[in-house]
């Protein structure tokens, strides 16, 4: 964050950076129009005052009369609490006398005057009903660069008042006010108080004078002398950077790639590649995140002169699943359960790339749970992310590298928190919503998906002496063979082969004759012996949800029904299972707890936690953390933001399945042999189709459901 960025977020009231390079007028950068005239000879386009700042600073003194004038208003000559602020270097504080940062005041009379006095020391001086004053300590250093605040807290001490002192930030000293501010209606001034002329004017640079009326915290005047609060501990490629406050955001969760953004600035020439190495700690110097740098977008500030300054760099971060992205596998395994395999691969595979795994494959507390058998696999040139995300697919499982770079392969719901959630753990300074509902609630789910095979069949038609064209039953998938009464023909695909007796196409049910065949009499029986096919359409329904949404509606069918395309589903078997699962996720009532913490405890994603919150009406309720960002919105805290889903959290190994199913590529071969023994082959005949029904089992802890397959004919 520049030192401008975070001057603004206070939300000065005038902001007169004194950096223009010729003209009279001193701009307001506060977006208030509180603009100033330069009066006298001051110097402009003078060195600047802030490190790293491309900013140039004004010289007065030249003339006793040199100053910036803002017109009187009652925001700058107030009554009430007020911080003055500015940068100053004199090369001679035993040229001061009032050597004036700001004042409100005119010829003869004065509210309030910011300077350093003739001793060297800076004061603050107010004129009410009394005058009161504050000064420094100890003296100012000749030629040396400070930044001097002054506030009036009129607050402070029960109502009679403080003056309070900064020099660089840190409190100098304090003293009560004990008389009331009056203000007189007088203009604003930089670099003089008329009050005091010729005495008045300061004898040197003056940059960045920023007014509020308001007291600004002790905290807010350290941070603005550092440029702003301090950003998170970052390590970047084995350095620490220096980072910007409030733009840390960067998630983990399960089942999905984490992603992150954080924002810092360094010298000039500095820039970091893709899979740069990050470290995010706190003030111990635990780790908060670890990661690698996906994209680096470096700039300069608006205005920033050619080398001088600094990089501003938004990145782009990606957690450490990186680390298996980058390496490829060529191995292969025979009856292996799932979990060694991902343990072989951790420590041998990624073990060069700092990955290891905690204790034993499928031991009680350890991070690699055992999985289902895999009676063979053989990755090739893949990617060990690619490897992880099969074997997780295959179990219904969830795969990271955490923080510390230990792998982890489980169960959703799979590792139970070490404690529960409640109304004693979670503290009423945590921002907590609870949410229930589901916009894409259904209780009954179709799939419509490819086409399945009927098994071989024979249709018997009769000629009439004037057609050449036959209709089967159903389409065409493939032609076995063609007689004319007890006489074999030949056959062919339409717009391809030429010269046969009779066409057929996939996907048409037509048969035609070619127009140099004797057409058929009504004596004549064309029989056709082929592997019809038709639409799989399967159909999941949930009978005790349709009832309940019938009484919710006040009447009615109660159906809430979805269709999913799904047209690489090429059996009713994986098309009805697919209704299923998409059922077992979007059929319920849908719960998510979402709450902000500053005390993350030891929750991490992939836990199961049992909530108890009277309030929203949840007992024991056992939620899966599914994700967890940490961010620094407030610029000062690390914010830890849960999410927790129930009812039921089983879902995401649904969810895995079905991505699975999706993406499955067609084997025609093994389609031609798929045997449809949940039809019953005569009851296939029939032209309008039919209805086969069956009992699917839920996920583990759900209803039954009834399942519903439609077979559609032409």
């Amino acid at each position: 964050m520049s030192y401008d960025s975070y001057i603004l977020s206070l939300a000065p009231d005038g902001y007169w950076k004194l950096a223009e390079s010729g003209g009279t007028v001193a701009t307001d950068s506060s977006g208030n129009g509180r603009d100033g005239t330069y009066s006298g000879s001051p110097s402009l386009g003078q060195t600047g005052l802030i490190a790293g700042e491309s900013d140039t600073s004004v010289k007065f003194g030249n003339t006793t009369s040199d100053m910036v004038q803002v017109p009187a208003d009652g925001t700058l000559d107030t009554a009430g609490s007020f911080t003055i602020l500015g940068w100053v270097n004199i090369p001679n504080t035993a040229l001061c006398s009032i050597a004036t940062i700001a004042s409100v005041g005119v010829v003869g009379a004065f509210d309030w005057d910011l300077y350093i006095n003739g001793s060297g020391q800076a004061r603050l001086d107010l004129n009410g009903s009394g005058v009161a004053h504050v000064q420094s300590i100890g003296t100012l250093t000749n030629g040396a660069t400070y930044m001097i605040a002054g506030v009036y807290d009129a607050t402070a001490n029960g109502g009679v008042g403080e003056l309070l002192l900064y020099i660089n930030g840190t409190l100098d000293n304090t003293n009560a006010f004990g008389t009331t501010l009056s203000p007189t209606g007088d203009p604003f001034h930089i670099g003089n108080d008329p009050s005091e002329m010729p005495l008045g004017v300061l004898p040197g640079r003056v940059a960045q004078v920023a007014f509020w009326a308001k007291a600004l915290t002790a905290t807010q005047i350290q941070n603005i002398y550092t440029g702003g609060p301090p950003g998170p501990i970052v390590n970047i490629g084995g350095s620490q950077v220096n980072s910007i406050a409030g733009t840390l955001n960067a998630q983990q969760q399960i089942g999905q790639r984490g992603q992150g953004s954080l924002s810092v600035w360094s010298a000039l020439g500095v820039t970091w590649p893709y899979g740069t190495r990050i470290l995010v700690q706190d003030a111990s110097g635990a780790t908060v995140y670890s990661g690698y740098i996906s994209q680096d977008d470096a700039y300069r500030d608006p205005g920033a002169r050619q080398g001088v300054g600094y990089l501003n760099h938004d990145l782009q971060l990606m957690d450490n699943a990186y680390r298996a992205d980058k390496r490829l596998i060529i191995q292969s395994f025979l009856n292996e359960d799932a979990g060694d395999i991902f343990a072989d691969l951790a420590t041998n595979a990624l073990g060069g790339e700092g990955v290891t795994i905690s204790g034993a494959v499928g031991a009680v507390g350890g991070s690699v749970a055992t999985g289902v058998l895999i009676t063979e696999k053989a990755f090739v040139l893949a990617k060990v992310s690619e490897a992880f995300d099969w074997l997780a697919e295959q179990c219904g499982y969830w795969w990271m590298i955490d923080a510390s770079g230990v792998a982890w392969f489980q169960p959703y719901g799979g590792i139970p928190a070490s404690g529960s959630l409640d109304g004693t753990t979670l503290s009423s300074d945590d921002t907590l919503h609870v949410k229930r509902g589901n916009q894409q609630y259904v209780n009954r789910q179709y799939v419509k998906g490819g086409y399945d095979k009927t098994p071989q069949r024979t249709e018997y038609h009769q000629g009439d002496g004037h057609r050449r064209a036959f209709t089967l039953n159903y389409d065409v998938s493939d032609m076995i063979s063609v007689y004319e009464n007890s006489v074999l023909k030949t056959t062919g695909t339409k717009g391809v082969d030429s010269g046969k007796d009779w066409y057929f196409a996939v996907g048409d049910a037509v048969v035609a004759q070619d127009d140099s065949g004797t057409v058929l009499g009504s004596g004549d029986t064309l029989v056709v012996t082929y592997k019809g096919r038709y639409p799989i359409i399967g159909l999941a329904t949930n009978p005790t949800q349709i009832a309940a949404q019938a009484a919710l509606e006040g009447g009615g069918t109660g159906y809430v029904e979805s269709v999913v395309e799904a047209s690489q589903v090429y059996d009713l078997a994986t098309a009805t299972q697919q209704a299923t699962a998409l059922l077992a996720k979007y059929g319920s009532d849908m719960l998510t707890l979402d709450y902000y913490t500053l005390t993350p405890g030891t929750l991490a994603p992939g836990q199961s936690v049992s909530v108890t919150l009277s309030d929203f009406g949840l007992s024991n309720k056992t939620m899966l953390v599914t994700a967890l960002t940490i961010d620094d919105h407030d610029g000062i805290n690390f914010w830890y933001h849960f999410t927790l889903v129930g009812s039921p959290y089983s879902v995401a190994q649904w969810e895995n399945f079905y991505k699975r199913a999706l993406s499955q590529t067609p084997d025609w071969t093994a389609a031609a042999n798929i045997q449809t023994v949940s039809v019953v082959e005569g009851a296939m005949q029939s032209n309008s189709g039919m209805t086969v029904v069956a009992q699917v089992v839920s996920p583990a802890g759900a209803a039954v459901m009834q399942s519903n397959s439609e077979l559609v004919g032409p």
